[in-house]
């Protein structure tokens, strides 16, 4: 028995030996929305951490066939919660968020070898920088989700540490994300 004719005697076989054909095209040149995100930071003082998330993060991803993508997200600052009314009022004063209402980040790369490697625009609270972040990226059928995690210095974004008990905050963000991607 050849190939072919086992493709007509079992027509699931030829479902199952041309389904990565399939997929192959699917994950070429495209565009990807969130479909669910959670974005997590996390800030430092000798007396207490505090932790926050936001689960609004909007945006797109164009990629070729190439796995060159472009990408601009934005994140509006208040629907980051901590849990705690008064510090998330604190925070909101403290990193302007009325001034500068959304994050943006923003800029292209490439997927080597299951990561997503880029050099990332991150525009927060009236400053522009740009960090090297690598994110791990898997194919989920029609779906892809990103996950990683990247730190800052909130001095970096002309951030002025707020104090407690007269004892400032450490100078380090800790970021950690999980998006949910699904093809426009």
């Amino acid at each position: 028995m050849n190939l072919l004719s086992s493709f007509k005697s079992a027509p699931w076989a030829s479902t199952i030996f041309f389904l990565p054909v399939y997929c192959f095209a699917f994950f070429g040149a495209s565009n990807w929305i969130p479909k669910s995100s959670q974005v997590k930071f996390k800030i430092y003082h000798i007396m207490h951490n505090a932790e926050g998330f936001s689960e609004n993060l909007s945006g797109q991803v164009k990629c070729t066939s190439d796995d060159l993508c472009t990408y601009i997200f934005s994140i509006p600052v208040n629907s980051f919660k901590s849990r705690n009314e008064d510090r998330d009022k604190d925070m909101m004063e403290v990193i302007k968020a009325k001034e500068f209402p959304q994050i943006t980040l923003q800029g292209q790369g490439r997927l080597k070898e299951g990561h997503f490697v880029t050099d990332m625009e991150v525009s927060f609270a009236g400053t522009k920088i740009n960090t090297p972040v690598s994110m791990k990226v898997e194919n989920d059928w029609f779906e892809k989700s990103a996950e990683g995690q990247v730190s800052f210095k909130a001095t970096d974004f002309g951030i002025v540490l707020p104090t407690l008990l007269g004892i400032p905050i450490q100078d380090k963000i800790d970021i950690r994300f999980k998006v949910r991607f699904k093809k426009k």
